[in-house]
């Protein structure tokens, strides 16, 4: 069985990421609790930075993530910045300030990063799912923007549907981190009976 260590500070994102490949006996994530330094850049710069320092701490196969919202009336902001300034401002705040704007339009992006070990190529896989800020917050479950996207399509934001235990698949259909996901293990499973 191939082990990986799963580099976040998240534990929410790591619970979602091994239930995902749950299904897969050929893997299996090892949560490795560190924040890992993150330098200024869009999200590939930024996981594959965070990919070689954590390839640098573990001498084997890593997995790392960034995510953030995509706003299209703020020019693409807060993009790989996302925790950090819906952190300071608060959601509510954020959503007043988006408030002035009729375009309400978004992208909730997942960028995963993986590689082998230390000098090592680094594959990227980006999930995106496209939607709505939505004027009101419904639940602060998940991470900070989870709670104010809705994706297009459904009726509930990520937030809630991350609370969904019934419906895993119609979850999935809206989760950028399993997009994402997906792509690895698709990688992961290809590489493994090549």
């Amino acid at each position: 069985m191939k082990i990986i260590h799963f580099f976040t500070s998240n534990l929410s994102k790591f619970k979602e990421l091994s239930s995902i490949i749950a299904t897969n006996t050929a893997f299996q994530l090892i949560h490795y609790n560190i924040t890992l330094p993150e330098l200024q850049g869009n999200f590939d710069e930024i996981v594959i930075n965070k990919c070689m320092t954590a390839a640098s701490i573990i001498d084997g196969p890593v997995l790392v993530d960034d995510a953030g919202l995509v706003c299209e009336a703020f020019n693409g902001l807060p993009g790989p910045y996302t925790k950090d300034v819906i952190g300071k401002l608060g959601l509510q705040r954020f959503v007043e300030l988006l408030s002035n704007y009729t375009n309400k339009a978004a992208k909730a992006i997942c960028t995963l990063g993986y590689t082998e070990g230390p000098n090592k190529e680094i594959k990227l896989f980006t999930g995106t799912v496209e939607g709505n800020i939505i004027p009101t917050i419904q639940t602060t479950y998940g991470s900070c923007f989870n709670a104010i996207f809705q994706p297009n399509g459904s009726k509930l934001t990520i937030a809630e549907l991350l609370l969904e235990q019934e419906n895993l698949e119609q979850r999935h259909n809206y989760s950028h981190r399993y997009k994402a996901f997906m792509l690895l293990k698709d990688f992961l499973i290809l590489r493994n009976n090549s």
